[in-house]
C-alpha cells in the first residue's frame, strides 16, 4: 500500500480542490448560484432585460407592467398598498377564535399580545372596513375583477382587462393619496 501512496501524483493534493469531510477530492460539480438561475429564468420567461430582471418588482405582474411603462409609479405603489389591505383583511377574517386571554396570558396566535380582546377586535374590524371601502370603490367603476386578477391573484391580465386595470389603479392611487 505504501508503494501506491508514493506513486500518487502531486495534483491529488491540490490545496484549491474541494474536499469531502474525509479529505478526499470532491467529485461533485460546482453549483450555480440559485439567484443567478432565478434571474436567468425571469429574463427568459418574461422577456426582461438583465437590469429589469434584477428589480425586485419584476417578480409580480404588477411590477412587470410598471417596468414595461404600462402603469405609473403611483399606480404600482397603490396596487402594492391595496394588496397589503387585502392581506391584512384576510388575516383578520381568518384570525384565531380565541381572541381573549387564557390563564391570564395572551394567546400565542396574536400578532400583538399587548392588545386586549376589544382593541384587537376594533383593529381587525378597521382593517376589514378599509379593504371593503377600496374594493367597493373599484366595483363602482367595474375595475374590481381586473385589479383583483393582477394585484391579488398575480395573474397576467387579458388585453381587454388592461383599460379597467389602469382605471382602477388610478382610482386607488387617488384615494390613497399616492
Amino acid at each position: 500500500m505504501s508503494a501506491k501512496r508514493k506513486r500518487r501524483k502531486r495534483s491529488d493534493f491540490d490545496s484549491d480542490a474541494e474536499r469531502t469531510p474525509s479529505g478526499q477530492k470532491s467529485r461533485s460539480k460546482p453549483r450555480e448560484s440559485a439567484a443567478r438561475i432565478g434571474l436567468e429564468a425571469r429574463q427568459r420567461v418574461y422577456g426582461l432585460s438583465s437590469a429589469d430582471a434584477k428589480d425586485p418588482r419584476a417578480g409580480t405582474v404588477l411590477g412587470r407592467l410598471w417596468l414595461d411603462s404600462q402603469i405609473t409609479t403611483p399606480m404600482v405603489e397603490a396596487g402594492e398598498r391595496y394588496l397589503e389591505f387585502h392581506n391584512s383583511a384576510m388575516r383578520s377574517i381568518q384570525g384565531p377564535n380565541a381572541l381573549g386571554k387564557s390563564d391570564g396570558k395572551p394567546s400565542p396566535d396574536w400578532d400583538s399580545p399587548e392588545m386586549d380582546r376589544e382593541s384587537y377586535t376594533a383593529h381587525a374590524v378597521a382593517l376589514i372596513a378599509k379593504y371593503q371601502v377600496m374594493r367597493a370603490a373599484l366595483a363602482d367603476i367595474l375595475a374590481d375583477k381586473s385589479v383583483g386578477l393582477v394585484v391579488i391573484a398575480d395573474l397576467e391580465p387579458p388585453e381587454n382587462y388592461k383599460p379597467s386595470l389602469i382605471k382602477g389603479l388610478k382610482l386607488l392611487a387617488e384615494k390613497m393619496g399616492v
